[in-house]
């Protein structure tokens, strides 16, 4: 029996060992992929993850998130906004997600009714935990800093699920792995809305395989569901973080402002993004960050919305089916069809089609497909080879699809031209080039924005931006009004007006511009750092004192808000504080104006 439990944990050993190096091997090339699209405004431009002891700031900012958001925010107190470490974490939480996998695989089979596939086991478990680890599809979850969410509430999911298996199955201390289920559970909850599948994955593992299900006990497993379903709602409800109207509709990102989504259009889209998942799912190509979809008009219109149900109504006749001749692969469909309803289903989202969104239905996909060559052939030998060179076309894939990620004009460019008739991808190519300096490519983006979506208020501003850069002034200003004009409620474009007439010495509409931005976004730190340089020009000096220690106390480490005060006590001949703002802004490597370098040497420490 010793020799057994020993040969076990070896074996698992050697298999983990395994499944953690290819991964590291398929993302190496991820260590250094910059923060883009989502990462900029929920991460780098987040002021609560500024300040990791603020717990309760972290936790109303986005109550059914705020686990992830607090690792983000400890991954700020360890490295600031050095990507590495959160790539870092990431990869480590889809490593733990693929060990999950291959126990949560084991788990099944050994009680699957099928001796067939329990003579394969390790090969089975081995396999379904490579596939979920190096599909290809996986990478916009994991390499896209800001799908931590999908990652983390995957990996807790499936770290519950497994509790239950091992809770299920167990006569003593069966309860304490219940307790550890239940408190997953509760964490998963906190990570991301896509574990309200969790219940439903347990109600289905006791329909599938467990002969006690009708046993007089069943009622304490339909409370625990019950508990679990209502955890959600009641976050949602008494943190009053919950836009109801959002569950109805929600505003498109292709029209104007008048244009929604509706549950209608968004479940019938849904059609069309099932079809593009099946077909990633079996020939990962033509991966793409902002896919191009149009909403459907009916079932029939377009005709890829037909052929979506039709496949998912064949998936769930297939599910059926194999539920008599083997649970297992019947779960796996089940797994993997009831993981995609929280999120494809008629809750309205912008987005209609998202790779990220196949993270969790993956593991069913994994399960599925090694467990189904398995059961089906004789020759064994040969499936293990036909796998092996899957997983290694899988792993070629996500390291090609990863050195996409590695460059933001790179990415942009592939969407750009998988989505040539969408807006968003040529703003964020436009982004791409103004950061390298390449503004007659980055004005004909915009432009190109513009042109597809004329109500497109973001692509006025960055345009303007651009403009503004150029010292073309009178085509930045035009931009900059046009945005209000479309949005009124857009800080950002307030800010960057009064920069502009900053620029151009027009420093009442400055403070005017600024103050607008501020009363639309009190924490606006770069609207309160440019408000405290029109003061300073303007010899405000407290006000501008108060401004600069306003934006401090939101962005601790930024090293310029420190020069630009110890600027301020400076020309307010305050020596004492502006010497010491001076030392934290060296400290913090903020390039020193030649005055604060004269007063550091006047005065050393």
């Amino acid at each position: 029996m010793k020799y057994k439990i020993s040969w076990l944990f070896s074996s698992n050993l050697l298999f983990y060992t395994i499944i953690f190096l290819l991964i590291f091997i398929a993302y190496s090339n991820t260590f250094f992929v910059p923060f883009v699209f989502d990462d900029l405004a929920c991460i780098t431009g987040n002021r609560f993850i500024l300040h990791p002891g603020n717990i309760r700031d972290i936790f109303f900012y986005w109550p059914t998130r705020f686990i992830t958001y607090m690792s983000f925010a400890i991954n700020y107190k360890i490295g600031g906004f050095n990507v590495t470490g959160y790539h870092i974490v990431n990869l480590l939480v889809h490593t733990g997600s693929s060990f999950l996998v291959f126990n949560i695989a084991r788990k099944l089979l050994m009680h699957s009714f099928s001796p067939t596939l329990q003579k394969d086991i390790n090969n089975i478990c081995l396999f379904s935990a490579m596939i979920f680890a190096l599909h290809p599809l996986q990478t916009q979850a994991v390499t896209y800093v800001y799908q931590r969410h999908t990652c983390l509430a995957t990996f807790f999911i499936l770290s519950s699920f497994l509790c239950w298996l091992n809770a299920v199955e167990r006569k003593k201390n069966h309860y304490l792995w219940f307790i550890l289920s239940f408190v997953l559970a509760v964490f998963s909850m906190f990570t991301k809305e896509i574990s309200i599948v969790l219940p439903f994955l347990i109600f289905m593992h006791m329909i599938w395989f467990r002969k006690d299900f009708y046993s007089g006990k069943m009622w304490q497993v339909v409370l625990y569901m019950i508990f679990l379903f209502s955890i959600i709602p009641a976050i949602l409800f008494f943190t009053h973080s919950i836009n109801v109207s959002e569950l109805h509709q929600v505003k498109s990102m292709q029209g104007s402002p008048e244009d929604v989504i509706t549950r209608k259009d968004y479940f019938l889209t849904q059609g069309q993004a099932f079809l593009i998942y099946i077909k990633l799912l079996f020939l990962p190509l033509k991966q793409n960050i902002d896919y191009d979809v149009q909403i459907s008009q009916s079932i029939f219109f377009p005709p890829e919305t037909f052929a979506g149900f039709m496949l998912m109504f064949l998936l769930l006749l297939v599910c059926a089916v194999f539920l008599k001749k083997n649970r297992l692969l019947s779960f796996s469909i089940a797994f993997f069809i009831i993981s995609i309803i929280p999120q494809s289903s008629v809750v309205p989202k912008p987005d209609l089609v998202v790779e990220h969104r196949m993270y969790l239905p993956l593991t069913g996909f994994a399960i599925f497909i090694p467990a189904f060559l398995y059961w089906i052939s004789k020759r064994k030998q040969y499936v293990t080879i036909v796998l092996t060179i899957l997983i290694c076309f899988y792993a070629v894939l996500t390291y090609q699809r990863n050195n996409i990620w590695r460059e933001p004009l790179k990415l942009w460019n592939d969407a750009v031209s998988k989505s040539p008739n969408k807006a968003r991808p040529y703003l964020n190519r436009g982004l791409a080039y103004a950061s390298k300096g390449d503004f007659e490519n980055a004005i004909k983006d915009y432009t190109k924005a513009i042109q597809i979506n004329p109500w497109y208020a973001e692509a006025y501003n960055n345009r303007g931006i651009v403009y503004a850069t150029m010292k073309l002034y009178d085509l930045a200003l035009f931009d900059f009004n046009t945005a209000i004009k479309i949005n009124p409620d857009y800080p950002v474009t307030y800010n960057n007006r009064g920069v502009l007439y900053s620029s151009m010495n027009r420093w009442e509409m400055a403070l005017n511009d600024f103050n607008h931005a501020l009363a639309l976004k009190p924490y606006y730190v770069d609207a309160l750092k440019n408000r405290g340089i029109a003061y300073l020009v303007q010899k405000n000096f407290s006000m501008a004192i108060n401004d600069f220690s306003k934006a401090i106390e939101i962005h601790p480490r930024n090293g310029q808000l420190y020069h630009l005060r110890a600027l301020a006590y400076l020309m307010d001949g305050n020596i004492q504080n502006a010497l010491q703002d001076a030392r934290q802004a060296k400290k913090l490597k903020c390039p020193l104006s030649p005055v604060i370098e004269n007063l550091l040497r006047k005065y050393p420490e």
